[in-house]
């Protein structure tokens, strides 16, 4: 027999009763929108998703298909074993300058 959850079940009630964290899934998705550089909203555009989507599975509040967490943390992978160069990661949308100090 299957135990059956609570139509307003939290991440802590499916956590306790399926044995699978949500949260940790959350987690790891945030973690590798941050390798990657993108935003939630950029993901939901990525996805054609709408934005709410996207923020509950961040919260952990909804599931984040398995498929979608292998994609990102596969396209995440490359980024963590080579990151950018110093002074590259500043955010900005024009690269450092020949002869110039990285932006702090």
């Amino acid at each position: 027999m299957t135990a059956r959850l609570p139509a307003r079940a939290g991440p802590g009630i499916v956590r306790l009763m399926s044995g699978h964290d949500p949260t940790s899934d959350a987690s790891r998705l945030r973690a590798a929108l941050d390798v990657l550089g993108w935003s939630q909203r950029y993901l939901a555009w990525r996805l054609f998703t709408p934005d709410p989507t996207i923020r509950k599975m961040a919260r952990g509040s909804a599931a984040v298909p398995p498929e979608l967490l292998a994609w990102l943390e596969s396209a995440a992978t490359p980024l963590r074993l080579h990151p950018l160069p110093e002074g590259w990661q500043n955010g900005s949308d024009e690269p450092p300058r020949t002869g110039e100090a990285p932006a702090a």
